[in-house]
């Protein structure tokens, strides 16, 4: 882990809101192909997209409902990756949704309630986890040694 520098660098966090949502759509495409393919649907990117396919009525709309909370559980490892620092993972979590709202009304225009319901569960989840993460990794240790073999040569 590197320390990080005090200056403002906007092409660092471009990047990293890129790199954010790049690993977003990657988890989020990868758990729908498996639950398209798990329920005989046709291959399609649609449902990351279309709010009116997270239909309450049928079982594929659940199916997308569960995939988006996977992802969002998913998503706290990328997040640790990227972000590396817990005070950042709340703006990260929100611009990467707020992006995906953005997109899907873009793509659709006004998404369903059923949408909404499923992006407010997300979202904490999303930050609470990569959060967790992230402070864990910040609380542990800094080894001043390389490895073990120095280690025991300092100790002798």
């Amino acid at each position: 882990m590197r320390f990080r520098h005090s200056q403002f660098d906007p092409w660092r966090i471009i990047t990293q809101i890129a790199s954010v949502q790049l690993s977003f759509y990657l988890i989020v495409s990868i758990l729908l192909l498996m639950m398209e393919l798990l329920f005989g649907q046709p291959l399609s990117l649609e449902p990351i997209l279309d709010s009116t396919m997270m239909d309450p009525e049928v079982v594929f709309g659940w199916s997308i409902f569960i995939s988006n909370l996977f992802a969002a559980v998913f998503q706290a490892y990328p997040m640790l990756l990227i972000v590396q620092r817990g005070k950042l993972c709340l703006d990260f979590t929100l611009t990467m949704y707020g992006f995906h709202l953005v997109f899907t009304l873009l793509y659709q225009g006004l998404p369903t309630l059923m949408w909404w319901g499923n992006m407010i569960l997300c979202i904490p989840v999303t930050f609470v986890l990569s959060e967790y993460l992230c402070q864990k990794r910040e609380l542990e240790p800094i080894s001043l040694v390389r490895n073990d073999v120095e280690m025991q040569r300092l100790t002798e």
